[in-house]
């Protein structure tokens, strides 16, 4: 099958962004979130993923810096001292992060889900705010 000049993609033509511009259908919040997760993940994960690749580890400090960023509790409802963001905003973060390594969005998701694991659970584990201990210490 041959494309007709018509057909052809053209590269100076590509929007960058997606097909979709997800940045302009984006709240205030959610952009807040991902800017915020873009800036950790570029950071301070970054090079924790290029040292953990080449040493064939990972950094159990990246549990305790990523509950202390906030990022995991960001969905969990404001009553449960969580920010009550969107699941979009859930997505924005995983996706920053994977940005910078797979395996990291993987203990990302895994933290977030100890975070919203049940709403008995979620009056234990958020933070120092209701229980006085503090989350992955």
């Amino acid at each position: 099958m041959t494309l007709n000049a018509k057909d052809a993609p053209d590269p100076g033509n590509v929007n960058r962004e997606g097909p979709f511009r997800l940045t302009t259908q984006l709240n205030e919040q959610e952009r807040m979130l991902a800017d915020t997760a873009r800036d950790y993940a570029q950071i301070k994960l970054q090079p924790r993923a290029i040292s953990a690749c080449s040493d064939e580890c990972t950094d159990p400090a990246f549990f305790t810096e990523i509950g202390e960023s906030g990022l995991p509790g960001a969905t969990i409802a404001e009553a449960y001292d969580g920010l009550g963001a969107s699941c979009v905003s859930y997505g924005l973060i995983a996706r920053e992060i994977e940005r910078v390594d797979s395996g990291y969005r993987l203990n990302y998701l895994e933290t977030v889900s100890t975070y919203e694991g049940a709403h008995d659970v979620l009056a234990l584990i958020p933070g120092r705010a209701i229980t006085g201990l503090q989350a992955f210490c």
